[in-house]
């Protein structure tokens, strides 16, 4: 089931009712204004749940902030379609490093062209351009 709640106060209680019903295979919720009170409820939920829940908020924001959680990750895409995975916190020794991932089952790997096993990586967009008043007020004054 996709949810598309119309706010961050929706998507926080949605995530919580999807872990407290208990019938879903998995709960994933993409909260990026989630504050660590508000993750340390959805921790006291999930500890019911027989579903894995995942919360996922971007690195910037959710890596230097405390969390409840027994489990962190940060992920990013990796060389020749692999998942670099770090683990932030996790339950016993500290972790150094990354964990390469491969994202390909290995059966597939042998049957895709070559340049299909290299990923094309995202171009960036270019910046939308600004009304020319709102560009002066960009600059720093002389």
């Amino acid at each position: 089931m996709w949810i598309a709640p119309g706010n961050a106060a929706h998507a926080l209680w949605a995530a919580e009712q999807a872990i407290k019903a208990d019938a879903a295979a998995a709960v994933l919720a993409w909260l990026p204004e989630a504050r660590p009170e508000q993750i340390r409820r959805l921790q006291a939920a999930a500890l019911g749940a027989r579903a894995p829940v995942f919360v996922l908020r971007p690195a910037a924001t959710a890596q230097p902030q405390s969390s409840a959680a027994p489990l962190r990750l940060l992920l990013e895409p990796g060389p020749d379609w692999t998942l670099r995975v770090r683990l932030i916190k996790r339950r016993g020794p500290m972790h150094e490093g990354w964990l390469t991932l491969p994202s390909l089952p290995a059966g597939l790997g042998r049957i895709l062209a070559p340049r299909l096993l290299q990923p094309a990586l995202p171009t960036p967009s270019p910046a939308p351009e600004l009304p020319h008043e709102q560009a002066a007020l960009a600059r720093a004054a002389a």
